[in-house]
């Protein structure tokens, strides 16, 4: 099928969007370095939802009143969207639109799984495998809303909170436990002694998401040699999240992220990533590899030593939205 054309008037753009939060940072990174004007559609699951598949060939299914309630004409131009789930949304608003001949441009991000052939533009990272097919791209790691003028935004907001910290400055973002692999106490207090002797001399700026639960994030911090800085997700106040990327020297990640990663390299800086192998999925250590393989991170072992440098930080966002509008024009 011929991608639909671009509209001579602004094109309608929709951003699906829901509580996967890295899933929502990949589609608005697109929609932002797209540079359209754009809707976000924020949507919600009910109890469906828990059922396995239903949110596949059945579209739908899953999503709650208030959502369903969202997804009305007028249609959009495009759609970006991320995800299995969301990928059925998609396809959905498409098949609306074409029942009232008006053509609905795809762009998904993530193997959607189910019609494949429904998407005009599918942008999957290597380590999925998917096959390679001509409304398919490869891109190393996942689309970020992470730009130097974010970041220097946010540095500049966070800097006086942050200022007296000794350089070099070491980000630390901890993620957790995911799907059947746990982030254990035993594992934090590791990732906190490593993550402290690489900023020896320096200090550590330390934020816990949502997937840290109270046992690890209490063996994380037990572990760390100050100076440092901690914001543990459970408090309240502003996330510092994008200013500790942008006012660090070099950041540590948790591995069993791929979207946290992939926001670190976006960054720029000297990456280290921690990565025990009974918290990583065998996709996503072969995600770790390409990135050691091409010098944009390593791993955070004992003998790991930082040492201040510039990396060339990936721009994925702007290569899918570059795709976009190549399949548009």
């Amino acid at each position: 099928m011929e991608p639909p054309a671009m509209p001579k008037q602004t094109p309608k753009v929709w951003v699906l969007t829901d509580p996967v939060v890295g899933h929502a940072s990949q589609s608005l990174g697109v929609a932002e370095a797209l540079g359209l004007p754009f809707e976000t559609q924020t949507l919600a699951y009910g109890p469906l939802a828990r059922l396995p598949g239903l949110l596949g060939p059945r579209l739908l299914c899953g999503l709650d009143a208030a959502s369903l309630a969202k997804l009305t004409p007028p249609w959009p131009d495009i759609v970006i969207a991320t995800g299995r789930r969301l990928g059925g949304v998609a396809r959905w608003i498409k098949r609306r639109g074409a029942a009232g001949g008006h053509r609905v441009f795809l762009a998904q991000m993530m193997d959607p799984q189910w019609g494949r052939s429904d998407f005009d533009l599918i942008a999957a990272p290597q380590h999925d495998g998917l096959a390679p097919c001509a409304n398919v791209i490869a891109t190393l790691g996942a689309p970020t809303r992470v730009t130097a003028e974010r970041l220097a935004v946010a540095a500049e907001a966070w800097r006086s909170q942050l200022d007296h910290l000794p350089q070099p400055r070491i980000a630390l973002l901890v993620g957790g436990s995911a799907g059947r692999r746990s982030f254990t106490p035993d594992q934090a207090a590791e990732l906190g002694r490593r993550a402290s002797r690489l900023a020896q001399g320096g200090s550590l700026m330390v934020t816990t998401s949502r997937r840290t639960d109270d046992a690890a994030a209490d063996a994380l911090i037990a572990a760390i040699t100050p100076p440092a800085y901690v914001h543990r997700w459970s408090q309240s106040g502003e996330n510092p999240y994008y200013g500790l990327l942008g006012l660090s020297d070099g950041i540590i990640v948790t591995g069993e992220s791929v979207s946290m990663a992939s926001e670190a390299v976006a960054a720029g800086k000297p990456l280290f990533v921690y990565a025990p192998p009974a918290l990583i999925k065998p996709a996503f250590a072969n995600f770790h590899a390409a990135l050691y393989a091409q010098r944009l991170a390593q791993p955070l072992e004992d003998g790991a030593v930082f040492e201040r440098s510039a990396k060339a930080g990936l721009r994925t966002a702007a290569t899918i939205a570059e795709a976009i509008r190549a399949r548009l024009n």
